[in-house]
């Protein structure tokens, strides 16, 4: 008898979460023991649809996902009573909070953790916004009324053990993945030579330090290249603040900023990179410098959170709290041009990248739903 699973997905609209969901749903709904249903937002429906079958899908309005108060409302009542009548095996969260009144639903409960960056911060109660104890009272709740919860990674684990004193008995660690195949072999030759960053454009990801960054470089060095950044806007103050770098910096033509770009187009972008950037200061995994490897990008960072957990010597580091602009710089500068380096890490990070295929994460995830699924 196939054991019912519902996958509650109304976040997914793009990034390191829906890369997950994905791969996730493609495995899981060719297996003959799962029944699955999935939530997802309503703009997704044509694209997920076209690349998994088996999986029953119920959208939601984009009126919905975006207004709180209406995405509470149906969360806490309509989706309630609709996994109730599906009277669910497993409900799994994959990216965000399980609503509490759900705690009664009889059913076992799992919490994918693919993000602190909601208690990431040293703020207290009377220091933080009154969003950002909201996202805290949510993901405390959460954590506590969830059955069993996956984290990316170590760090990100010993950050809510330690905020929130979790049973560690009902954690586990399962590290992402990419893929290889289908792979775009497109040129992009309408941009010339590039730096790559892929990511929104939150507070965390530094963006206004890159560029800067990325101007010294430009003035340090005769190179003839662009940086180009791929994310959703996400704050207007952020937005603000890199256009007036731009300005001041006059960068206008050659720094550019993409919109979210779709799974399965966003390859042509790593392809054609000369080098891949991130400069976040919070990463739980930090997906996007693997997928570069993959395509064999080499790749440079700021050792900052699980960055420095996950790939370790398989890229070049930058750490601001020690090291100067002129230092990072010549660090990003022989990365451009050194061949020797640029082969190194090239080789480095394909080799980790195939050792940390999507394949081998999912069965680590269908291996610990088998073990789960009759704990209950």
């Amino acid at each position: 008898m196939k054991k019912k699973l519902v996958v509650f997905a109304i976040s997914n609209r793009g990034g390191g979460s829906e890369t997950f969901l994905i791969n996730f749903l493609k495995r899981f709904s060719i297996l003959s023991k799962f029944e699955i249903t999935c939530f997802l937002p309503e703009e997704r429906r044509n694209y997920y649809e076209e690349i998994i079958d088996n999986v029953f899908f119920i959208y939601i309005n984009k009126t919905v996902v975006d207004n709180p108060i209406k995405r509470l409302i149906y969360e806490n009542i309509t989706a309630k009573k609709i996994i109730k009548r599906i009277k669910p095996d497993i409900v799994f969260i994959p990216s965000e909070s399980i609503p509490y009144s759900w705690k009664r639903i009889k059913c076992i409960k799992v919490t994918n953790v693919h993000s602190t960056i909601q208690v990431s911060s040293n703020k207290s109660f009377f220091t933080r916004t009154i969003r950002e104890n909201y996202d805290y009272f949510i993901r405390k709740r959460s954590l506590k009324i969830s059955d069993y919860i996956i984290f990316v990674s170590y760090l990100s684990l010993a950050e809510i053990k330690f905020k929130f004193a979790i049973d560690e008995a009902k954690t586990t660690v399962i590290y992402h993945g990419v893929n290889f195949d289908s792979q775009n072999d497109s040129r992009l030759d309408k941009y010339g030579d590039y730096i790559l960053s892929v990511g929104d454009r939150y507070e965390h990801k530094n963006y206004d330090k890159m560029i800067v960054l990325f101007a010294k470089l430009l003035k340090m060095h005769s190179l003839n290249i662009k940086l180009i950044i791929i994310g959703r806007i996400k704050s207007s103050s952020v937005e603000k603040k890199l256009s007036n770098i731009l300005e001041e910096y006059k960068l206008m033509d050659k720094v550019v900023l993409l919109d979210s770009i779709t799974y399965n187009d966003i390859g042509v972008y790593y392809k054609n990179a000369k080098l891949y950037m991130n400069t976040s200061s919070w990463e739980s995994f930090g997906i996007t410098p693997l997928e570069a490897m993959s395509y064999s990008i080499p790749c440079i960072a700021f050792k900052h959170s699980a960055l420095a957990e996950i790939y370790s010597d398989k890229l070049q580091f930058l750490d601001p709290s020690i090291e100067s602009d002129i230092d990072m710089v010549s660090k990003l500068h022989k990365m451009i041009t050194d061949n020797h380096l640029r082969s190194r890490y090239i080789d480095l990070g394909i080799e980790f990248a195939h050792r940390m295929n999507w394949d081998s994460s999912i069965d680590k995830y269908i291996s610990f739903f088998e073990r789960i699924e009759g704990s209950k």
